[in-house]
């Protein structure tokens, strides 16, 4: 991981004199996605969950690995709401709100079963805080673009599954309504 100095986006090199700095991350051999919650960025590798937060001079950033043996499925498969950050790994639901751990699902086999992994960094995730709901959309094992999806409403503990062709999304905020 790399940033550039404050003061100077383009200034790229550490110096004694500047903030740029790099942290090399010891699991997984490439990063998948990143995600900025209240406090913290998430960074998601191939196999690992790492926090990154401010720190201030000398250092700038510190790193801490939180899960080692974790998977995210695509980029794009990762959602923060009421500062919890969810996610579907390639064998199962995440949660993170202090700590990592899996998300029961009821409908855990259903989707596993039924979803193209062939085409699974097409994986897109997005919120309606409004009911209080994770969406994932998924292209099940006969499609090549994401045509399914599974909604985990948080505060319910309840999840549902249906059919929906949808490639992109944004809750709202921006917009009065969510628009998917």
């Amino acid at each position: 991981v790399r940033w550039s100095n404050s003061e100077d986006y383009q200034e790229w090199q550490p110096k004694a004199t500047n903030s740029a700095g790099d942290f090399r991350l010891e699991q997984g051999s490439q990063i998948i996605s990143a995600v900025k919650t209240r406090q913290e960025i998430l960074i998601f590798t191939d196999t690992a969950v790492y926090t990154m937060q401010y720190v201030g001079l000398p250092y700038v950033f510190s790193f801490n690995l939180l899960a080692n043996h974790i998977s995210l499925i695509s980029p794009n498969a990762v959602s923060v709401a009421n500062n919890i950050v969810f996610w579907m790994g390639k064998d199962k639901f995440y949660v993170y709100d202090g700590q990592v751990r899996a998300l029961p699902s009821t409908l855990r086999t259903f989707v596993y079963d039924n979803i193209n992994t062939e085409q699974e960094f097409q994986v897109i995730s997005g919120t309606n805080e409004a009911f209080n709901e994770i969406w994932w959309f998924y292209p099940s094992s006969g499609s090549t673009e994401c045509d399914r999806y599974v909604v985990y409403d948080y505060v319910e503990n309840i999840w549902t599954i249906g059919q929906l062709e949808r490639t992109s999304g944004v809750d709202s905020g921006v917009f009065r309504d969510p628009l998917w």
